[in-house]
Order: C-alpha cells, then sequence, then structure tokens
C-alpha cells in the first residue's frame, strides 16, 4: 500500500469528527536490519525524500538486536510528519508493548506519553493492533511473530478527548483521568480543568476502565461548593459520563479492529500478488534458462554446420592447389568445393529467413501462380538430391486442381523444397511422394500438398517438439543427419503467413507425412485439370536463367569493389561475357573518374563511358550508398547495381531508396550475375524511351 492509499484509507472513516481525541492514524512496520536499504528505497519513492531512521524522542536504548519498528505512515500528514522515520524499538517501554500486541495478538494500550502531534503537548495514550501478513498462521506466539507485518496504531490525546463535546457538564462535575502504577501510586493524566490541580477534591465517585492491557480511573468531584446535586443524580451523572467514556473508547477500538481486518487483507492481496509476482518470475526465469540453453545449443549446432562445410572447402581447395593432374580427380574435388559452397550459403540463408521471420519483416505478395508449374520445379530440383541417394521421387495427383491459384509462389515454393528437403535427408530406402490435391467445400477452395516418406518416422514426443526453434526431434538426430533445425520452423512460420497450417503424421520406422493446408483463391475462368497434370515435367522459367556465353560483348560495365578477390572474381565472370571493364577500389576514384572523363569529353560523355554500374555498397572512403546518390545527383541516367553482402529486406530499401535500380546478394553465381545485367538492361532501355 502506498502513502496515498493509505490517506485515502484513513480518511474514509473520518475519524476526528466521530471519535474525538484521536490524534493520528499511523503504521508502524517491522524492518529487519539487512531490509533497512529496501525499505527506505520504497519510503522514499512515495514522495518523501528526506525519509530517515530516526529514534524516538524519549529513546533509552539503540536497536542492537537488529530490528526496527518505524512509523512508516502516519496521517494526518501536516500534523505528523515530524513522525515519519520514528522507531518505536528505542524507547523500551514502547517496544515491550508492540511485542505484546505482536505475540497475543490482541489490542494494546501504551503507558503515559507526551504527546506533541498538534501545537500543544498533553498526555496520551497509542493504541494498536498487530497486522499480519497470513492469518492462517496464527495460533501460537511464536507464529504471530514470524507472519507479522506490522501494527495499526492510533494515539489519543487524552486532554483533547475530555474536552471534547457530550462528556460531562461542566458546569457541576470535573473529571480527572487517572493511571495507576505498579506500586499502586496514582497519577492524574488529565482534567476536564486543562492542568490537572492537586488542590481540588480528587474523587467523589470513581470509575475503573480495563482495555489494552492496562487500567484507568475516572474521578468525579463538584465543580464547586454550590454544584452539589442530589446523590442520585449526581450518581446517574457519574454513571453516564462513564458509560459514555466507555462507548467512545470501544468505538476506539472497534475502529482499530476494524482498520486491522482491512489491513489484513490489503497485506493479504500484497502477499498473493507478491507470491504471483515470485512465480511469474521463477516461470519466466525458467523459459529464459530454457531459452537461452536452446540458443546455446543452436549455435553449438551452427558451429558444427558451418565448420564442417568449410572444411570440405578449405581441405578440398589445398588439394586442388596440389593436384598435377587434368582429370575426373581434379573435378572431382571443384565439385566438392561448390557443393560445399552451397550448403554453407543454405545456412546463411535459414539464419537470416529466421531472423526475418521473427522481425516481423518478411511480407506475403499473392500473385497467380502455375500450381503444376511450381509443383514440378521443385520436383526438378530435389530429384538430384534424391538421385544421389538411389530414392525415388514421384508426384501425384489426388482429383482435379486448378491450373492457377492465388498465393506466394516463392514462400510455397520455400515451403516444399524443406518439406521435400526434410523427406529426402530422413530416408533411406524406397522413395518420397509429393502428393497434390484440392478439397472444394462450401464455395471454398484448400489445397492439400502432401510430403510422404518412409523414413526413420517419428514418435509423438518428438513430433511435438518439431516445429521449436533451434531444435529437431532430438539431439541424436542432428548429430546423425545435421542440419540446423530451422527448417521445418520456418516453414511452419511461412505456413501461417499464407494462411495455411503444416499437419505431422508419424510413427517410429514407418515413415511421416508432413502436409501443407491452406484455403486458395482460383480465378473466375480458372482451368480445372483433371488428372495427368503432372505427367509432363516442366522445367521452371526465369529471366535470369543461364545466359549464353558473350550475353554482355560489347557492353562497358563499371565495377567499383573495395575487396580483392571479389574483384577478381566478378571480373572473371563479367569479362568472360564479353563486357568491358572499368575497375575502382572505392566510391571517389570511381566518381574521380567520372569527373576527369567530363572535363576532358564533356558532360554527355558520363553516360555514353559505360552502360551500366555494379557497386558494393560497404566501401571505405566512399561508399556505394553515397556513390549511387552523387552519381544520380550528377544526372547518371543508367543502371546501378547493388551488389552487397547485406541481404536484409531493409538493406535493399536502402540501396534502391539511395538511387540504386537494381539489388543483388553475395555469393552470387556467374549465371545469376549476367542475368542481373541483362535486366538492368530493359531499365536502360525503359529510361532512354522516358
Amino acid at each position: 500500500m502506498g502513502r496515498e492509499e493509505w490517506h485515502i484509507f484513513t480518511q474514509s472513516g473520518d475519524l476526528s469528527d466521530n471519535y474525538p481525541g484521536i490524534l493520528g492514524f499511523a503504521f508502524v512496520q517491522r524492518v529487519y536490519e539487512d531490509e533497512v536499504d529496501e525499505f527506505l528505497e520504497d519510503a522514499r519513492g512515495f514522495g518523501a525524500e528526506d525519509f530517515e531512521i530516526k529514534p524516538h524522542i524519549a529513546a533509552d536504548r539503540v536497536a542492537d538486536d537488529g530490528v526496527h519498528y518505524v512509523i512508516k505512515y502516519h496521517e494526518p500528514e501536516r500534523a505528523n510528519r515530524a513522525a515519519w522515520g520514528i522507531d518505536i524499538a528505542t524507547q523500551s517501554g514502547n517496544k515491550r508493548t508492540y511485542q505484546d500486541a505482536m505475540r497475543s495478538g490482541e489490542l494494546r494500550m501504551s503507558h503515559l506519553l507526551t504527546l506533541h502531534q498538534d501545537t500543544r503537548a498533553q498526555f496520551g495514550v497509542v493504541m494498536m493492533l498487530p497486522v499480519y501478513e497470513d492469518t492462517r498462521s496464527r495460533t501460537t506466539p511464536e507464529s504471530r511473530t514470524a507472519a507479522l507485518r506490522g501494527w495499526v496504531a492510533l494515539p489519543i490525546g487524552l486532554q483533547t478527548f475530555l474536552e471534547s463535546e457530550s462528556i460531562i457538564d461542566e458546569r457541576t462535575l470535573t473529571m480527572s483521568v487517572l493511571h495507576s502504577t505498579g506500586s499502586g501510586e496514582e497519577t492524574v493524566l488529565c482534567s476536564t480543568l486543562g492542568t490537572p490541580d492537586p488542590s481540588r477534591p480528587r474523587m467523589e465517585r470513581q470509575h475503573q476502565l480495563s482495555f489494552g492491557g492496562r487500567t484507568i480511573w475516572l474521578n468525579f468531584a463538584p465543580a464547586s461548593a454550590a454544584a452539589f446535586a442530589p446523590r442520585s443524580e449526581q450518581a446517574t451523572t457519574i454513571l453516564g459520563a462513564g458509560l459514555v467514556i466507555s462507548v467512545l473508547l470501544s468505538g476506539f477500538v472497534s475502529s482499530l479492529i476494524r482498520t486491522r481486518a482491512r489491513a489484513e487483507k490489503i497485506a493479504e492481496r500484497m502477499g498473493a500478488s507478491l507470491r504471483a509476482s515470485e512465480e511469474r518470475a521463477v516461470t519466466l526465469a525458467e523459459q529464459a534458462s530454457a531459452a537461452s540453453a536452446a540458443k546455446s545449443e543452436f549455435l553449438a549446432n551452427m558451429s558444427h554446420e558451418i565448420r564442417t562445410p568449410m572444411t570440405a572447402i578449405l581441405g578440398y581447395a589445398d588439394l586442388l592447389k596440389d593436384c598435377r593432374e587434368d582429370g575426373a580427380e581434379r573435378d572431382g574435388y571443384i565439385a566438392t568445393i561448390h557443393n560445399n559452397g552451397a550448403h554453407l550459403l543454405q545456412i546463411i540463408n535459414d539464419i537470416l529467413d529466421i531472423s526475418k521471420i521473427e522481425a516481423g519483416h518478411v511480407h506475403i505478395d499473392p500473385v497467380p501462380t502455375d500450381l503444376p508449374e511450381l509443383v514440378m520445379g521443385v520436383e526438378s530440383l530435389m530429384r538430384v538430391k534424391s538421385n544421389a541417394k538411389g530414392l525415388g521421387l514421384s508426384v501425384e495427383q489426388t482429383g482435379p486442381i486448378p491450373r492457377t491459384i492465388h498465393t506466394d509462389p516463392v514462400r510455397l515454393r520455400q515451403i516444399l523444397v524443406n518439406l521435400v528437403g526434410n523427406a529426402i535427408k530422413f530416408t533411406a530406402t524406397q522413395g518420397v511422394r509429393i502428393r497434390v490435391g484440392v478439397e472444394r467445400a462450401h464455395g471454398e477452395n484448400t489445397l492439400v500438398i502432401e510430403v510422404i516418406d518412409t523414413g526413420i518416422g517419428m514418435s509423438e514426443q518428438q513430433v511435438r517438439s518439431l516445429f521449436r526453434p533451434f531444435a529437431q526431434a532430438d539431439n541424436s538426430i542432428t548429430r546423425r543427419f545435421g542440419g540446423t533445425g530451422l527448417g521445418l520452423h520456418i516453414s511452419d512460420k511461412l505456413a501461417r503467413l499464407l494462411g495455411g497450417t503444416i499437419e505431422v503424421v508419424s510413427a517410429p520406422g514407418e515413415g511421416s507425412t508432413f502436409s501443407f493446408r491452406a484455403l486458395v483463391q482460383t480465378p473466375t475462368d480458372c482451368e480445372w485439370i483433371d488428372d495427368h497434370a503432372f505427367v509432363v515435367q516442366r522445367e521452371p522459367q526465369s529471366a535470369l536463367s543461364a545466359a549464353p556465353e558473350q550475353a554482355l560483348e560489347g557492353l562497358r560495365i563499371m565495377l567499383v569493389e573495395d575487396g580483392a578477390d571479389n574483384r577478381r572474381l566478378i571480373t572473371h565472370h563479367l569479362t568472360t561475357a564479353g563486357a568491358e571493364l572499368s575497375v575502382f577500389e572505392n566510391g571517389r576514384l570511381a566518381l574521380d573518374a567520372i569527373d576527369q572523363m567530363r572535363e576532358r569529353h564533356g558532360v554527355g560523355e558520363r553516360d555514353r563511358a559505360f552502360d551500366l554500374v555494379i557497386t558494393d555498397m560497404q566501401m571505405p572512403v566512399l561508399d556505394g550508398y553515397r556513390l549511387a546518390t552523387a552519381l544520380r545527383q550528377r544526372n547518371w541516367h543508367g543502371p546501378i547495381i547493388a551488389l552487397t553482402a547485406h541481404a536484409m529486406p531493409e538493406d535493399k530499401e536502402r540501396s534502391l531508396s539511395a538511387g540504386c535500380s537494381h539489388f543483388a546478394t553475395k555469393p552470387i553465381t556467374h549465371d545469376r550475375l549476367i542475368g542481373v545485367c541483362l535486366e538492368s538492361l530493359g531499365f536502360r532501355r525503359d529510361r532512354d524511351a522516358a
């Protein structure tokens, strides 16, 4: 409970109006020595930056037992702010009373105190009730001590109490409150006359009150000789006054008891909230630990996956360097290097894919897609792997299927390649089938593509963990078959982005069936193929397919690349395709060359000198982004190809925004590089026509 809540809570009772004499409403908290710093931080956080723990004004001891009883809140604030932080335990009598209340679980009243809560000092007492965190464990003094949270305390000014209206008629009677000490002596605490006057008659009638572990006496005397009344009337007045006081004191006690009940409920809610927070913290810690372990395991697997092809690449490169023959052995070395490089690239692509998916940077672009062509393209691509293992790979049709569907062909192809690739990886005999069909119901078409293998299969437990990131069915699978454990997680995420799901049916030793299901839209005039949709194998067509040997003959290209190895490789690809090259190590050298050409031959010569520019984007002195911007500012109208190892979507957007017309990522194959160059010529023709 915060200070503001305590203020609202105490004000709701209107204590000063309903219970005259109450000077404040305090909460006293037990604080152990090792909790002091945390307690002070909490107390100061509620607007009391100067809050400090300080000794009682009548301190006669120090808190040498490592426990403090500190006034944390005291309302009303204006009259009681000076009491904030007082350590009740530094006054022996107070400490014993508070401890007695704590151990008994009952109301206790302090010994006589001098109160300073208002503009005058007066005698008074403090009544306190203990508040416990857990009401279920208060059966013994020890359990009550352990469950204590603090005390609700009410300081009562006796003089203010007696001066309140309706206690007695001061014209006829005076009243004094006396306290009996252990030695039998009586001390006048207060009187309706203000300062107690020992010369006046001290007792005409006496009324005893016992509560809070203490006994006090109410003494009544005539206000003057003329004020004597008949005995019966006086007795009635005294009895009435005693009853009024008893009722008021009972009201104090009742208020404290209600306050304790409310405070205990608050403490229980706070305790329950704390326990819930602790449970949540434990759960989060366990989840974080599991995630950390999974990622550590993933990094270990990644290290293995990367080092394996790198070992082959470096090792066979050494063998190739020492090889003296130009036959099949040399070709085998080259093929091994190429295959391991391709595998390494796939690993990197998987990592990039999962990064983009987790960051929400994957966007779906549905377009009309030839379904049989897409499926047969996947079959053609994966047949190389199945043939290498001696496995069959077939495509089957179950009922009529549409020729064209609206989907993202890139993402659907990626899903199928992952599913078929996994099936081939975990299958040793027989083969893999791709079964395609469409379920038509209620005017909707559900595409169903099943990948069925005769592989090792999985248990139910393995299936449940199959789509988690950084995991495979179990660690032994990774060691036996390799892989990052990302492929199925990526496929599952992509399937959801396409509005579909991936379902798995499997049993150990009996193989597995992975089913991709998604609602698809078809054109109104769509052709439906009853059968034989997959009899004729169709090779996927692409604008960037293998180019003729001299595809770039006569093309003048500016290449800007700071990496020596990449300059040499890209130069080889371009020159063997017939291009004429001017090569520069950074953007500044390229711009200087163009400016010098302008000075020698005039402004128009800049565009005629080069047909296109290929530039790396990360370079010293002047990078590709600033180079592209500078070229556009110089009215360069030719195509600019960004060729970079930064392959994220934001990298492409940044490159195009800087002025590039095309974007390609490293590593890049010969055919892909030539294809991008040819594609850029269409861009140049469009610009020229404009």
